[in-house]
């Protein structure tokens, strides 16, 4: 029976798993071999010659069988009420933990690890001091969608997040890609000192003039806020944050799959497709222009015209190194997804097991579990970003970049006002920052889906199953993109 107490009170699946299979196996041997013996004696009594010796013998081991499986019975249904009775008191025990209780996350090392080295220094391509050779991006995908040059970006304290400060003086996190402020509202109005001691160190951060100093003082910030956010959450919070982020995760690297249903590597590949054609009649007309300009004696008309050839020469050389970029980004993206797609299977695993097993349903596991499913989330989502980049590069260079248009000038207009859809509270709006969906916006699981530049089937393919399908959100986001398109 010993194998059994373990198995009950010892919560670890390892440990759980051996000890049941013991307890198990050394219960159906005593139950077998008391049973085979029980037959044996029986038999002997009712067919076979004895004296009376023998005949006591065979009762009383007899008697002794039947004992040992009376007590064996008794003692398996003991086990069954304590396993019962500890399942209630860590119920209770985790009900007052996470509801009555405020419980004090351990403090983590705030010091976050080096930036990646590469060509021109740490932070090439990120705006920041050692960046040299390059001009800052506008960030494309950023999740307000407005651009705004990133001064500097570096990851979070914990390693799992990036952070970006832009120009314009928003600071951008990126475990979900949301503006810290936003991301952290609730926190940072909360009425607790420990809320207001850290909204004084977030606006002191704000104000902060050099970009290596505000992203340190960011990253201590909103750790802090992570640490608070995940600390107020109740046990069936963090449930349904560790299923949402399980199915985010899934999506994620189901979008890198180049035979999933809505990857985001088609129409990049088509593109590349179509460079790959374009590339050819672009190399020609440099070559010709520069022959023209070679053949012309020197005066206005040879420097105008060694002017066009520098001007097709630098095209076609720019078509030649977007392809480049972006078959590597898509070749990156389709060897990633196998690695990527077991990750997830296994961190997916682990919540189902979580989700089973009330014994795991405790902060301490399901925290770690929700954070081995965003970093999945967040390396798909770093890939196709990737590739997204280097697509809309290439499109520039082919000359299908996108038209700027007129400014919003209307406000924030309500297409869709909060709804419960698909167990999911859903918004749709339209502003400045373009049409957009909010999914359980002030939540763990907030996530924020910009329709801007896409058709409504794309916007769509983004959104959870119980979502995507609904005809009432179907409606608002075309109405919120045909709004964008016809105002700007």
């Amino acid at each position: 029976m010993v194998p059994f107490i373990v198995a009950t009170f010892i919560p670890h699946p390892v440990v759980k798993g051996i000890a049941a299979a013991v307890g198990w196996a050394l219960l159906g041997g005593f139950v077998q071999g008391e049973g085979m013996n029980l037959a044996q004696k029986l038999l002997l009594l009712k067919t076979g010659v004895t004296t009376k010796a023998q005949k006591d013998e065979a009762y009383n081991r007899i008697a002794d069988s039947l004992i040992g499986l009376a007590m064996a019975a008794v003692i398996t249904l003991i086990m069954l009420i304590l396993h019962f009775i500890a399942n209630v008191m860590k119920g209770i025990y985790n009900f007052v933990r996470g509801r009555v209780f405020s419980v004090k996350p351990t403090p983590v090392d705030t010091k976050a690890p080096a930036p990646a080295e590469g060509k021109g220094g740490p932070s090439e391509g990120k705006g920041g001091p050692e960046g040299k050779g390059r001009e800052a991006k506008p960030v494309e995908n950023d999740p307000t969608g407005i651009k705004s040059p990133t001064v500097t970006e570096g990851p979070t304290a914990d390693g799992k997040g990036s952070i970006k400060v832009l120009e314009d003086g928003r600071v951008i996190v990126c475990r979900s890609c949301a503006e810290m402020r936003v991301k952290y509202a609730e926190e940072l109005n909360g009425k607790t000192e420990e809320s207001r001691k850290v909204k004084q160190e977030l606006d002191a951060a704000n104000v902060e003039k050099d970009p290596a100093t505000k992203l340190a003082k960011e990253k201590v910030v909103e750790q802090k806020l992570r640490n608070m956010q995940r600390a107020a959450e109740s046990l069936p919070q963090k449930m349904k944050a560790l299923e949402a982020e399980s199915k985010a995760a899934g999506d994620s690297v189901e979008r890198l799959d180049p035979k999933g249903k809505s990857n985001a590597l088609t129409e990049p590949d088509g593109t590349l497709q179509k460079a790959k054609v374009a590339a050819k009649p672009a190399e020609a007309k440099a070559v010709e222009a520069r022959a023209k300009a070679n053949a012309m004696e020197k005066g206005e008309a040879k420097t105008q015209a060694e002017a066009k050839a520098a001007e097709a020469e630098t095209q076609a050389k720019d078509i030649k190194d977007k392809i480049g970029q972006l078959e590597k980004a898509i070749g990156e993206a389709k060897g990633d997804h196998a690695g990527l797609k077991d990750e997830a299977q296994k961190a997916q695993k682990t919540a189902q097991d979580i989700k089973n097993d009330p014994d795991f349903q405790r902060p301490d596991v399901i925290d770690p579990a929700r954070d081995a499913l965003e970093t999945v989330r967040q390396k798909a989502e770093a890939a196709e970003k990737k590739v997204t980049n280097a697509h809309e590069e290439l499109k520039e260079a082919l000359g299908e970049g996108k038209k700027t248009g007129k400014p919003w000038t209307h406000g924030s207009q309500t297409k869709l006002p909060r709804q419960n859809i698909g167990g999911h509270q859903v918004e749709v709006h339209v502003d400045e920052r373009g049409p957009h969906v909010h999914l359980d916006r002030g939540t763990a699981a907030e996530r924020y889906i910009n329709l801007k530049g896409k058709t409504v089937a794309d916007g769509m393919a983004e959104l959870p199953d119980g979502v995507r399908n609904n005809e009432r959100v179907h409606s608002a986001a075309e109405k919120a993109i045909d709004t964008w398109n016809q105002e700007t």
